[in-house]
Order: C-alpha cells, then sequence, then structure tokens
C-alpha cells in the first residue's frame, strides 16, 4: 500500500455500488480495514461510462471482472507520494 517515508497515495478504486454514496461509503471502509484515510474522491462513475470516455488499463478491467464475482472493493496500484509532492 503506502511505502515508507510515504505520506499518502492516490489509486483506482473499483466496486459494485447502487450509487456514488454507496460506492464512497464501500471504499472508504475497506482502506480503514488497513489504517488508510479517504481524503478525496475525484472522477467516481461507471466502467461502462469510462470505457466510453477514456482508455482503461487491461489490470483495471481484470479487476472489475474479478468483482463481478466476488463483489470485494479491488484496488489498483497505490501511487504513493511525499508530503511536498502531495496532489494539489
Amino acid at each position: 500500500m503506502l511505502s515508507k517515508g510515504a505520506k499518502g497515495a492516490y489509486v483506482n478504486a473499483l466496486a459494485l455500488a447502487v450509487d456514488a454514496v454507496e460506492f464512497e461509503q464501500r471504499v472508504r471502509g475497506e482502506l480503514q480495514e488497513y489504517s488508510l484515510e479517504l481524503i478525496e474522491l475525484a472522477d467516481a462513475g461507471t466502467l461502462d461510462d469510462r470505457l466510453e470516455t477514456s482508455a482503461v488499463s487491461q489490470e483495471l478491467i481484470a479487476l472489475a471482472d474479478s468483482i463481478r464475482v466476488s463483489d470485494k472493493i479491488r484496488f489498483g496500484i497505490f501511487h504513493n507520494y511525499l508530503a511536498d509532492e502531495g496532489i494539489q
């Protein structure tokens, strides 16, 4: 998840949810299991919408396929940053 010395990270999250509120609650809860905190949720949307408007990595498509079977929340690669490199 977080590398030693990292102050935070950004990551793609995938989960089955009926709406954006449920999605945020599920992602927030899963991150708390790892003692991580959701600071900001940006550009949330359905995978189908994202596929129509953007290129989506095969890694994320594979993760999406896995949640259709297990209903678990999946995360892509955690991109760590130091305090002075934080997201603006």
